[in-house]
């Protein structure tokens, strides 16, 4: 498949098995999570003043696995409560159809999340951007359906500073990684998942966002190896 035929094949996934309503409640959800954890710190008298911003981290991990978990289950996508326990450390997973998530915290939205155990099994399972589908020639991609997309809701702060502006939500986007968990293939902002949904609800195309310069993002090649 063309770099094109990947990426619509990936917003027709994308609008088929999850929610508008998923998306705006997770997006307030989150602006919740990084205004909360915030006062949280800055107004517990038990941290010290220098050791509140990597208290911040901690706390805003924590809120924001219940931001996710919780807007998922008020809109009617699979989360479990229970929670998956890897290496010591729990994650919330979501999903909605062929549709996974998790969510890490990154500082810009170009920046890939810290490996991790969890991180990386979820990823390389996801063959959705080396073979999204099976090739029969000539028929068109659209009759097919993805199986999976394995992504992460990645989000960081407006700014550096430590203080309330530098410390709300600046960004959350929806990425997906390549199955080697080297690079981002797909990386959206979720306020562009929310006007592909009304898009699609009104009927209106959207345009194809750098189709001109194919979108997906593949890892360099090491030396020594050929293109299959």
């Amino acid at each position: 498949m063309t770099d094109a035929e990947i990426v619509a094949a990936f917003w027709s996934t994308m609008v088929r098995d999850t929610k508008l309503t998923f998306w705006k409640r997770l997006q307030n959800a989150m602006e919740w999570a990084y205004e909360d954890s915030y006062q949280s710190v800055i107004n517990d008298p038990r941290v010290l003043e220098d050791q509140r911003a990597a208290n911040l981290l901690d706390q805003r991990f924590y809120v924001a696995e219940t931001a996710l978990q919780r807007a998922a289950s008020e809109t009617g996508l699979v989360s479990n409560g229970q929670k998956i326990s890897i290496n010591g450390w729990n994650y919330t997973l979501v999903r909605g159809g062929g549709v996974s998530m998790v969510q890490a915290y990154v500082q810009t939205p170009s920046d890939f999340a810290r490996p991790a155990k969890f991180r990386e099994a979820h990823s390389a399972v996801n063959t959705f951007l080396s073979a999204p589908q099976f090739d029969f020639g000539d028929v068109d991609a659209k009759v097919f359906s993805v199986a999976s997309i394995n992504g992460i809701i990645i989000h960081g702060p407006a700014g550096k500073n430590f203080d309330e502006n530098g410390q709300r939500l600046g960004f959350l986007n929806f990425a997906v990684p390549d199955e080697t968990y080297r690079t981002w293939g797909l990386n959206y902002s979720v306020l562009e998942i929310i006007a592909r949904f009304e898009q699609a609800e009104m009927g209106v195309e959207a345009p194809q966002r750098d189709i001109a310069r194919p979108l997906i993002k593949r890892p360099a090649k090491k030396k020594g190896e050929t293109e299959e």
